[in-house]
């Protein structure tokens, strides 16, 4: 079984410099996926972030839910994005000793296996949608709509 949190990157860092030079990667990122400056952020803290997106709508609170295959809700986790981005972080050693000091504001879940994820940007806010096996079940995780 393997942990991910869904969290603002901002979360993830108390280095103001790291964060600011960060920043001025991805708003120079010409990376539809902001793979450029994800990778920059993951190799500085160490985590395994897999993937970075905008909110679409700036900071907010949001949920996630964890659903099986017949669509019963599992489990709903909280969290919240103040720099208006929202990403997905696998949960290692190297982070839990780092959130051990500190409170990351995420929503945790965990999966036997990650199919895959995506940020679905077609509406006015973004849609984190996660799909994997949970328990030997097929499973949806997403950012409430």
């Amino acid at each position: 079984m393997t942990k991910y949190v869904v969290t603002d990157p901002c979360y993830l860092t108390d280095d103001q410099e790291l964060w600011r030079a960060y920043c001025d990667l991805l708003f120079t990122d010409i990376d539809k996926d902001n793979a450029k400056s994800t990778n920059y952020l993951a190799k500085k803290t160490g985590f395994k972030i897999l993937g970075i997106a905008d909110t679409g709508v700036g900071d907010w609170s949001n949920s996630i839910k964890v659903v099986k295959g017949d669509s019963t809700c599992i489990k709903e986790r909280s969290f919240g994005a103040d720099a208006g981005l929202v990403c997905l972080v696998e949960v290692d050693d190297n982070f839990k000793k780092w959130n051990a000091k500190n409170d990351h504001y995420g929503a945790e879940f965990e999966l036997d296996t990650l199919t895959n994820f995506d940020f679905d940007t077609s509406k006015d806010f973004t849609v984190l949608r996660v799909k994997g096996n949970y328990n030997n079940q097929i499973c949806e995780i997403s950012s409430c709509e």
